[in-house]
């Protein structure tokens, strides 16, 4: 049998301008595993949305970042790490 697989996520579009016209943004995903003894992956991101807020029309994302588990890339799959960052992300 597989091991237990738990995965949830929560998002957040603000509504109301803020900083430089931008709209908040934020959202947590967390995925738990029954075969791992050390909690959950956690990942946290944060930050403005500037754009059009309908989907499907070009927006830019400035986020800040929080990452703590196993390496999620996978070829390191025994490595538990834990970064921050920032980024720039494009919506179409």
């Amino acid at each position: 049998m597989e091991p237990l697989i738990t995965h949830w996520g929560v998002e957040y579009y603000g509504s109301k301008t803020l900083l430089w016209n931008g709209r908040p943004v934020a959202g947590i995903d967390i995925k738990g595993f029954e075969d791992r003894d050390n909690g959950p992956d956690k990942s946290l991101k944060a930050g403005l949305e500037f754009g059009h807020p309908n989907p499907g029309e070009r927006r830019l994302r400035l986020l800040a970042e929080w990452y703590n588990g196993f390496d999620p890339r996978g070829q390191f799959y025994n490595n538990r790490v834990e970064y921050y960052g920032l980024g720039t992300f494009l919506g179409f």
